[in-house]
């Protein structure tokens, strides 16, 4: 059942990043609309689950709240730079491997040789899956340049923000149950700041529009997701509950290309196939390093 739990997660995050890249929209309508829907509806799930109010829960919870908002606005920008199919892989292996360092170094994850040995084999893995998955052939990818650089600047800021807030709910010793509160309040408060400041993209890229309502439904995937998360790292670790709930990948990458026409050459087709299998393969690793460590 723990296992269950841990993958639940996989499905929401990888058909949120379609839905967004579905529903388009300006700026201001997607920041906007994902965060501060997430924050309202994870609120809800708290009291739902119930969650109780600490100092420290509502601290932990405020500073991943925060994060996550930096880290939605980066990876949006990515989207629009070079698509949901060339920035999930990138930032999902950037995420991997910053939970699995986070479970070794501070939870102490892999305390034996083989666990070690297995855990570093799967960051290699990663590391090579998403290098493959976001590479371009020159001159054919359809790309600028420009727009391949703003693509990779702003999934590696993304992917290093997304992947810090799970450890620190952890590291706080916070209950899976109590963790939403708090970052709701930290998403409800980076979204308004987020809508407000950031200039329209274009003459209806207001906030209050049909356009945020529609996206505002990636932001209640998320909150399911993000519970469900909670609850698996709780049960299983930081370091292996993440790498599960991460599995939706594919879902982004495949549904990116097939659902959305994001374009690939036929090369870049298959570093994409064997970077996306990469990741899994490492994603599967830091399973068993967990299960043969602490």
């Amino acid at each position: 059942m723990d296992i269950v739990i841990a993958l639940s997660p996989s499905l929401f995050f990888g058909a949120m990043a379609l839905l967004i890249g579905y529903f388009g929209g300006g700026a201001r309508q997607q920041n906007f609309g994902v965060t501060v829907s997430a924050g309202l509806t994870s609120i809800i799930a708290f009291y739902l689950i119930g969650g109780s109010w600490s100092v420290r829960a509502l601290g932990a919870g405020l500073a991943a709240g925060f994060l996550w908002t930096g880290a939605q606005f980066f990876q949006l920008r990515a989207f629009k730079a070079h698509g949901v199919s060339r920035t999930m892989p990138l930032s999902t292996g950037i995420q991997l491997f910053i939970n699995a360092l986070a479970g070794v170094v501070l939870f102490g994850e892999w305390n034996t040789l083989f666990a070690l040995a297995v855990g570093v084999s799967s960051l290699l893995a990663i590391t090579l899956g998403t290098m493959l998955s976001t590479w371009s052939e020159e001159n054919l990818s359809g790309l600028s340049p420009a727009r391949r650089r703003s693509g990779i600047l702003n999934t590696i800021a993304a992917g290093t923000l997304f992947g810090l807030y799970p450890p620190i709910i952890r590291f706080f010793d916070v209950a899976a149950a109590d963790g939403p509160g708090g970052m709701g309040v930290g998403l409800l408060i980076g979204g308004l700041v987020l809508g407000l400041s950031l200039p329209p993209s274009h003459p209806h890229d207001r906030i209050l529009s049909w356009g945020t309502l529609k996206i505002a439904s990636a932001g209640l995937m998320w909150t399911c997701a993000n519970t469900l998360l909670l609850e698996g790292n709780e049960r299983i670790g930081v370091a292996t509950g993440f790498a599960l709930s991460q599995l939706g990948v594919v879902i982004s990458t495949f549904g990116g290309i097939a659902l959305l026409g994001e374009q690939r050459t036929r090369k870049e087709m298959r570093a994409t196939v064997q970077g996306v299998t990469l990741v899994l393969v490492g994603g599967a690793l830091l399973a068993v390093a967990k299960a043969h460590g602490n």
